[in-house]
């Protein structure tokens, strides 16, 4: 009987050594949200850009004139979702759910529940979802809650 061969194991191929496969098994999960979010920003920019044109780059509330800005300054103009995006996303790049408003003090003055969108059944559209909802697009009044 022949004794075994003695192998180093510095001598042992490693994965490097292996011949790559390539199998393509598709996008992975981190490419699918990129597009998605790219595919969102694209969608959201439009509806951004139809209610500026819309409103004429004026606020809705107070009609000051708003300007497009990065920097936080009164007068810069935002685009407002009537309905909060968390209770309907199907709404969320459609500009019957957006008005341009400035900064201060409409904007911080409608997210903070202080003023109030009144409009008639006249001027509300159905959404997908069958619910009805006030559109931006109808002329709309503004007023201020009164504090408890």
């Amino acid at each position: 009987m022949s004794e075994p061969e003695r192998v180093r194991i510095c001598d042992l191929p490693t994965l490097a050594d292996r011949p790559r496969q390539s199998i393509w098994k598709g996008p992975s999960r981190v490419e699918i949200k990129a597009a998605k979010d790219k595919s969102t920003d694209k969608a959201w920019e439009q509806c951004k850009a139809v209610v500026w044109k819309r409103d004429q780059g004026k606020c809705r509330c107070c009609g000051r004139v708003v300007v497009k800005s990065l920097e936080l300054r009164p007068d810069r103009g935002e685009t407002h979702h009537i309905t909060r995006r968390a209770k309907a996303k199907a709404l969320l790049t459609d500009p019957r759910n957006c008005l341009l408003v400035c900064l201060l003090p409409c904007h911080e003055g409608l997210t903070h529940h202080e003023l109030a969108i009144i409009g008639t059944a006249k001027q509300t559209f159905k959404g997908e979802d069958g619910k009805t909802y006030l559109d931006a697009s109808q002329p709309l009044k503004f007023i201020k809650k009164e504090i408890a």
